[in-house]
């Protein structure tokens, strides 16, 4: 499987935003996923369901992802805090993302941070 650019930034452990070039399907040209660690409250666990869209640039979709980190109701809390995005390139195939992934959302971060 060919590896794929993905710019991603992460937000205090907690939400990892990532933004991938899709295949020509104009006039759309980016994803963004966004997706919230599972939180413990007392002895509950919640999860929250992933979030995401289709963008017409990065520029574009950066924004947007801050504007839904702001809004959407999982991730809000931390609207004031969408400055602290540091944006980083990776380039690996989608397993090794799914796996990136997985670690962020049992440990909190990305191998490499």
């Amino acid at each position: 499987m060919p590896n794929r650019k993905r710019l991603y930034a992460e937000l205090a452990g907690t939400i990892l935003v990532w933004i991938e070039e899709m295949p020509a399907d104009p006039p759309f040209h980016c994803e963004a996923r966004l997706i919230r660690r599972p939180e413990k409250i007392g002895g509950t666990t919640f999860e929250y369901r992933p979030d995401g869209f289709q963008d017409k640039s990065k520029e574009s979709a950066i924004e947007n992802v801050k504007l839904t980190i702001q809004q959407a109701p999982q991730f809000k809390e931390y609207g004031h805090r969408v400055n602290e995005l540091r944006w980083m390139e990776c380039d690996l195939s989608e397993e090794a993302w799914q796996q990136q992934v997985a670690r962020f959302i049992s440990e909190g971060r990305i191998e490499g941070q």
